[in-house]
């Protein structure tokens, strides 16, 4: 337990915690996007494969190749996004976040700031549609409703997609 000269736990400034406490909310935002999308594509390469193997049945050769397509396509993009990678990486160090917040009366203000950037430089995706909603619902959350901030319609969509 870290306490200053006079005997007293320092403690984390506000900033800093509304800081970590965007940072989490951002990583659950991309971790959501990162789930919905791999779910997506598990749902059309089964929808597409499933046609595939009708349309081969019933003698359908258009339908068969488009839903092949389909599924090559969708199977491609998983791979080269690489959804549940990047969903595991937000995971990862939203959790180290977490617990870092959960664990903040224990550091010194410059024990935080260290390990808060130590978690910052780990390797995890950055939507920057997903930034304004995340501190949109900071915002909120720590009560400062005035300075919420007006989104774009792309953020929006991302917004509506989480």
């Amino acid at each position: 337990m870290n306490t200053s000269a006079t005997g007293q736990k320092a403690d984390v400034s506000y900033k800093a915690k509304a800081e970590t406490q965007y940072s989490i909310r951002y990583l659950l935002l991309q971790e959501r996007l990162f789930h919905r999308v791999a779910n997506a594509f598990k749902f059309i390469n089964l929808l597409g494969g499933s046609a595939a193997f009708f349309s081969v049945l019933v003698n359908q050769t258009p339908i068969a190749a488009v839903s092949g397509l389909l599924v090559a396509i969708t199977t491609t993009l998983d791979i080269v996004i690489k959804t549940d990678e990047r969903a595991r990486q937000c995971l990862d160090v939203r959790l180290r976040y977490q617990k870092l917040l959960n664990d903040r009366r224990r550091y010194t203000p410059e024990e935080y700031e260290f390990e808060s950037g130590k978690i910052g430089m780990m390797q995890a995706p950055s939507i920057s549609g997903l930034q304004y909603p995340a501190y949109n619902d900071t915002v909120r959350q720590l009560g400062h409703s005035k300075r919420v901030r007006r989104l774009t319609k792309w953020q929006s969509f991302l917004k509506c997609m989480v």
